[in-house]
């Protein structure tokens, strides 16, 4: 295995993410009301974990996109770790698909628990089965969204081995990619609004209840805060400054910094 940069990033990242949320999952007991969890901690628990999967799935998934210009224009999906392995393309169309669809989970979560949260401290009552109900509906209608540009959008006829091929051509070195670095593409033309068109949509939802969700939670404490005890006051904000983390996180620190675009 090659330690370039990013690989001691992902390595790094992965450690911190783990330490973090193991800390956060030990705490789980001491917000417990008479043997039981409200739904609100529930929720925020369960994103606790979600990160804690998805840090160990970034660390042996780990992605790179790597555009390729040319007579036609690819953007090329590589997974590092894969090229130790024998892959077929439907195998790494899976992994692909695996990938994204714990990635872009991830924001559906965040959103669910920020609207948990939120419908929590405003009196309004969600029950566990339709905690389950929302996380399910999530994952499937995200898995569905991946399949078009997972499957369909992947051109089986373009080389596996094209990063190495247009290393070849372009004298560039790069000690990362070997004869054994494979990847697969998706050629850049009108068809790939077609392809990433269903995932963009719902991914913009998520984006909008968090948004929306979040600006409505910090109206709600100020306007309550005369009502609050300071322990109940302190409390939320600090669960405010939770939920805006866990929003930015899956694109500031598990995604972006261990990937890489690379243009040849």
């Amino acid at each position: 295995m090659t330690f370039d940069i990013f690989t001691i990033l992902n390595l790094g990242i992965f450690i911190m993410s783990m330490l973090i949320n193991l800390f956060a999952l030990s705490l789980y007991k001491h917000f417990q009301v008479q043997g039981k969890q409200n739904i609100a901690m529930i929720s925020t628990f369960f994103q606790f974990i979600l990160d804690f999967i998805f840090a160990i799935g970034n660390l042996f998934l780990r992605l790179e996109i790597i555009a390729i210009k040319g007579e036609q224009n690819y953007v090329s999906f590589r997974m590092v770790y894969l090229d130790y392995f024998q892959t077929t393309f439907f195998s790494y169309c899976v992994c692909v698909f695996l990938f994204n669809t714990i990635y872009c989970f991830n924001f559906a979560t965040v959103s669910i628990t920020i609207f948990v949260r939120y419908a929590f401290v405003t009196l309004r009552e969600i029950k566990i089965k339709h905690l389950m109900s929302m996380y399910l509906a999530a994952l499937i209608a995200l898995a569905v969204s991946l399949v078009p540009f997972c499957f369909y959008g992947m051109n089986s006829n373009v080389d596996l081995n094209i990063i190495y091929q247009t290393n070849l051509i372009t004298g560039d070195i790069d000690e990362t990619i070997t004869s054994n670095s494979k990847s697969i593409s998706l050629i850049m033309d009108l068809s790939v609004i077609i392809y990433l068109g269903p995932t963009f949509i719902l991914l913009n939802v998520f984006f909008a209840i968090i948004f929306q969700i979040l600006m409505r939670y910090r109206k709600y404490l100020i306007s309550n805060k005369a009502t609050m005890s300071e322990s109940t006051r302190r409390l939320n904000n600090d669960f405010f400054k939770i939920l805006l983390l866990q929003a930015v996180t899956p694109v500031l620190l598990l995604f972006l910094p261990t990937s890489k675009l690379v243009i040849f």
